[in-house]
């Protein structure tokens, strides 16, 4: 007889699973020799990667046997081309029209280990802003605003996305707003001077801009996009294929991570955030931190959603099936189960 399937007794017995590989490692109070062959992780100054700057800081990986050696850069998308050839071994990321088009054309990239996603149930880590003066006193804009507006976004991308769902539901569509792309850095001056009429932003960056008083989050990403899956781990060929045992044990160092991450703005936690993102420990704790699934899975569904919007935009040319986006191994070897549940953040 089948036994029903019980959400919270997989996720009790998946979080038991890791802990006990790693205390079977530990057991002998040494950890294993560490390779001398480096795995290449890509870090970016992102909320987003923080288990990674936890699993790194705190030398899960070297925990597990693996060298790693870092290497730095501020736009994740721009990386990918690395990955493909094989110049880094694995990189936190969002998903975006060219992981899609590059496993298309026969690439061995897949996402193996989900990231942050937007929650329902907690604070918003992703969010529309709107210049404050375009705001009504109960935090709503005029529909007709937004046309012909002045909207700071990366396009295609996530954001985008986000942006164009969030304006189908205004009667609009992309083609009605002026796109531009300003960094950052730039968006709170642009607004301050009246330059940008509306964009989309992540924590930290979230905060930043409502606490320079010159803009106001008026649409969450839960609102529009919920459970959506943000960010992922992706691993290139090398951990794919030749070398998939350390991929194994790079993903278990990722989710002893996320068990540290999960207890929240701790001393520790918010330090290391707060060195790796270059964003002041006040930031850090103020900013709302991305839900993570302590099970490391992902929402595939919500990924296939977002490459249906970039096949009709015609970004993409090719529909991927889930097997050809995800390779489930690697968190399956830590005693999950698919498909994915979203009971724990």
């Amino acid at each position: 007889m089948t036994m029903p399937h019980n959400p919270v007794r997989s996720s009790i017995f998946i979080v038991i699973s890791v802990f006990m590989l790693t205390l079977s490692t530990y057991r002998s109070g040494a950890a294993p020799p560490v390779d001398s062959d480096p795995v290449t992780l890509l870090l970016v100054p992102f909320l987003t990667h923080a288990p990674l700057f936890i699993a790194h800081d705190e030398g899960y990986f070297e925990d597990s046997g693996l060298q790693v050696d870092v290497v730095e850069m501020h736009r994740p998308t721009t990386a990918f081309p690395l990955l493909l050839r094989g110049e880094i071994d694995v990189m936190g990321s969002v998903i975006h029209a060219g992981f899609f088009n590059a496993a298309a054309r026969g690439a061995n990239v897949k996402a193996v280990a989900g990231m942050a996603y937007v929650a329902e149930d907690t604070c918003t880590h992703l969010g529309v802003l709107a210049r404050k003066d375009l705001i009504r006193n109960d935090g709503t804009i005029i529909s007709a605003t937004l046309k012909d507006s002045r909207v700071s976004l990366i396009h295609p991308s996530l954001f985008s996305y986000f942006f164009d769902t969030m304006l189908v539901r205004h009667g609009m569509g992309l083609g009605d707003v002026r796109i531009v792309d300003i960094g950052q850095a730039g968006k709170i001056d642009a607004f301050e001077k009246g330059l940008l009429d509306f964009s989309t932003a992540g924590e930290p960056w979230l905060t930043r801009h409502v606490q320079s008083g010159f803009s106001q989050v008026f649409c969450r990403a839960e609102d529009v996009l919920p459970d959506f899956q943000f960010s992922m781990i992706l691993f290139g060929e090398k951990l794919l294929r030749s070398d998939s045992d350390r991929g194994q044990r790079f993903i278990a160092a990722y989710l002893r991570a996320v068990q540290q991450y999960v207890l929240g703005k701790t001393d520790r936690n918010v330090d290391i955030l707060s060195r790796h993102t270059h964003q002041s420990p006040e930031i850090i704790r103020k900013a709302c931190w991305p839900a993570v699934r302590q099970t490391g899975e992902l929402n595939i569904a919500s990924l296939l959603d977002y490459q249906a919007w970039l096949l009709n935009s015609g970004y993409v040319d090719k529909v991927l099936t889930k097997g050809q986006i995800h390779d489930a191994r690697f968190i399956e070897s830590a005693g999950r189960q698919s498909p994915p549940t979203s009971e724990t953040h």
